[in-house]
Order: structure tokens, then C-alpha cells, then sequence
């Protein structure tokens, strides 16, 4: 046994592999390689990469094509994205690009809101989605409905008076005990 296992090839190493993953869910930090990898997949490449002249930079990359792109194997990215430190920082990054968003977004309501069109009822309609949208009126919170068995729509801050009950209700049998 012991002969034939030293006839056996040594496993190639390749000097720019990386080391495989621990164990999933056991990851604490981050690696910049891996950081990297999960800013391409939010933010996309910052410029163009002459083996791949179909990726476009500022698009964001799926974890095929960031495999692809940096030369890694699918599963690999696979199992980085599972673990919840790399959720975190991906959901983090996605939060930074959301927030920046914010003021462009802005300046296309106020553009909408502006320009009048044929005036017709859905231009009007979209002109005023876009002012409440302004004012923030459709972030004001969550509204609560709840109903009764009376049918009457009851909303917060309604105080629902129910008349005490004097003694519980008791169901008595007629039916004798055998």
C-alpha cells in the first residue's frame, strides 16, 4: 500500500491559485482580494479589461463574470458569497451606492414634476406622484388598517370601547352523566 501510494503524482500547485475557503459560515474577515471581488459584482469594473472586451466598466459583474475576469472558478465566488461576512459587505456596498443615488434621483422628480407634456390626466398624474415623491409624502410610514366584525375600518388612534361583561358565559348539558 505504502508503494503504491508513493507512485502516485504529487498534486500540481499553481503559483497563482489561491487558498480554498474554510468551511462554510466560518469566515470572520474578509481578504482584500475578496473585497475586491464583491466591489466588482455593486460597483463594476473602473475601466475596460483588454482580454475582455464585453465586460463594460460600471456595470456590475455576476459572480460568473467576476470569476471569469479574475481568473478564479465559479464555485469559488459561489461559496464567498454565502458567507454572511461577505453578505454584510456586499449589503453595505449596496447601501453606499443607494445613498449616492439619492440626489440624482431627486433632480429627475423635480425635472418630472417640471415639465408640463400635453398636460394630459396621466401627465398630471406622474407631475404630481413626482411632488409627493419630493415632499417625501411616500415615506411618511406605514398605515394600519384593521376591520371588525362590525365591517366599520378602524385606524390608529381609534379607541374601541367594548361593553363589560358582567358574568362569563357558561354552557350547561341537559345531558345526564352515565
Amino acid at each position: 500500500m505504502e508503494s503504491e501510494a508513493q507512485t502516485l503524482p504529487e498534486p500540481v500547485k499553481h503559483p497563482g491559485r489561491l487558498r480554498p475557503l474554510p468551511p462554510p459560515g466560518t469566515m470572520t474577515t474578509l481578504t482584500a482580494r475578496h473585497m475586491v471581488y464583491i466591489d466588482r459584482m455593486v460597483f463594476g469594473l473602473p475601466r475596460p479589461l483588454q482580454a475582455f472586451p464585453d465586460l463594460e466598466p460600471g456595470i456590475p459583474l455576476s459572480e460568473n463574470e467576476v470569476a471569469m475576469a479574475f481568473g478564479l472558478r465559479r464555485n469559488h465566488i459561489r461559496r464567498l458569497m454565502r458567507e454572511p461576512v461577505a453578505i454584510a459587505y456586499r449589503n453595505k456596498l449596496i447601501h453606499q451606492l443607494r445613498t449616492g443615488e439619492h440626489a440624482k434621483s431627486i433632480h429627475t422628480m423635480r425635472v418630472v414634476r417640471d415639465d408640463k407634456g400635453d398636460n394630459a390626466a396621466a401627465d398630471r398624474t406622474v407631475r404630481l406622484k413626482a411632488a409627493q415623491s419630493l415632499l417625501g409624502e411616500d415615506a411618511k410610514g406605514l398605515t394600519v388598517s384593521i376591520t371588525n366584525n362590525l365591517g366599520v375600518s378602524v385606524r390608529p388612534g381609534y379607541v374601541i370601547r367594548q361593553p363589560e361583561r358582567t358574568a362569563p358565559i357558561t354552557i350547561e348539558s341537559t345531558a345526564k352523566p352515565e
